[in-house]
Order: C-alpha cells, then structure tokens, then sequence
C-alpha cells in the first residue's frame, strides 16, 4: 500500500519484482549517504593509523555477522601469515566476531580486531589503509547493499568486493575502476590477489582517484538529495 517503496539497488528491485503482486510495486533505487562525521582528531590518535613499513592495509568496518561470509578473507590472510607487511583491521561488532578471533588465533593471521569506533575515527582509519572490504554471502546481494562502501569511496579508497561478479556493486566498481573482484569462498584466489596487489602497487594512486570520483557521482550529498527532490515531486 506504499506510496513508494525504496531499496539500495536494482538487485535489491528486482527481488522485490518477482514476488507475487511485484509489478504493482512503486519501487524507485535510492541509495545511503556516508556516515556524517565532524569532530576533529588528537595528533595522538592520528598517529596510532601511520601505516609505518605495511605495504597493504585493508579495512572491514561494519557487521561481523552472519551474511558476510568474513571467514574466507581471514583464511586467506592465514595463507599469507608470513608475509607481515599484509595486514587486515577489522573494526566493529557482530554475532560472528568471537569465532573470527578464534580463527584468527588459529591460523596466526595478521588481523587485528577492534570495537565499534566513532565515525570520524573510522573515516581516519579508513584514510589509513589502502582498500575497503566488502563482503556477502552468495545471493545476499539480492537483498542487501552494503552502506560501508559509501563510506570507503568519500574517503577515496577503492573497494575489494567478495561477491558475485553479476551484483550491481561488483559491476559498477568495475565499470568505474574503483575496485578488485573475488570469488566468494576461494581463499587461495583470494591469497594470490592480495599478494599481487601488494607487490605492485600500480594500481593505488589511479584507483584512489577513481573512489573520489564514483563517491562524488553515485553517493555526494548533491547527488543524493537531487534524487529525494524528484522523488519528493513526484506524484
């Protein structure tokens, strides 16, 4: 009975297309803004994210729960244990947190666990590494769109997705050159992207200006709101 129903994607459309009474549907795409932040940062806490002799830094931030399949990532980074210039920080809460540690433990991963963090200290966190993980079981992407790869590309870093290579988050970073694409739950192919990525780091500088300019299009506050105006207007 909606006036308008609202999803992050046209995956997310679509889903809502092929149930019973779904060509009824008014469905339009909008998507998130980045996590608002404004309080400014200690030289102390600044310094703590210095990426000092680490040649690679990726970054989860947001849910550690059930449908991010982050298992894969952390078996990957086990794979690698040895190189220590590879490193993955992982920021946040979620059912699956305690068994992440415990496999981490394990597999003696070079990961490194921390709680729930202000926005602007996550933005500065974010800065601090080289690339954004996003994550999903397989077919989540029909469901959900994950609000962190805002929050990756405003701070102009491109995005590792571990997803379907036909979801629309995987296809538009591709077309835009923001990003890296991993099959879900191949931590070897995974293992040997990382390793490459860290080897030749080519690839950063372009990419990173790639981020800034898919954030600006896609998820800027102008574009966003353009969207709620006509959305607004509409009848």
């Amino acid at each position: 009975q909606a006036s308008r129903v609202l999803v992050h994607s046209e995956d997310m459309c679509s889903t809502l297309r092929q149930r019973p009474h779904g060509a009824e549907y008014r469905i339009e795409v909008m998507n998130n803004f980045a996590l608002p932040s404004e309080q400014l940062l200690s030289h102390e806490l600044v310094s703590k994210w210095d990426k000092k002799e680490t040649r690679l830094r990726l970054i989860y931030a947001g849910n550690m729960g059930r449908f991010q399949g982050l298992e894969t990532l952390l078996e990957a980074l086990g794979l690698i244990a040895h190189r220590k210039d590879i490193e993955l920080v992982m920021m946040g809460e979620g059912v699956a947190k305690h068994e992440l540690v415990a496999q981490k433990k394990k597999i003696n991963a070079n990961v490194h666990f921390f709680d729930y963090q202000p926005a602007n200290l996550v933005k500065l966190a974010i800065q601090n590494a080289d690339i954004g993980v996003v994550a999903l079981i397989p077919g989540m992407y029909r469901y959900a769109y994950p609000s962190k790869t805002m929050t990756y590309l405003e701070q102009g870093r491109p995005i590792l997705a571990v997803v379907e290579a036909e979801s629309e988050l995987a296809k538009i970073m591709l077309t835009e050159g923001y990003g890296f694409s991993a099959p879900i739950g191949d931590a070897e192919a995974l293992a040997e992207l990382l390793l490459r990525l860290a080897d030749d780091e080519s690839w950063k500088e372009q990419m990173n200006q790639s981020a800034s300019v898919a954030f600006e299009k896609y998820f800027s506050a102008p574009s966003v709101l353009a969207k709620w105006s006509e959305l607004v207007g509409k009848p």
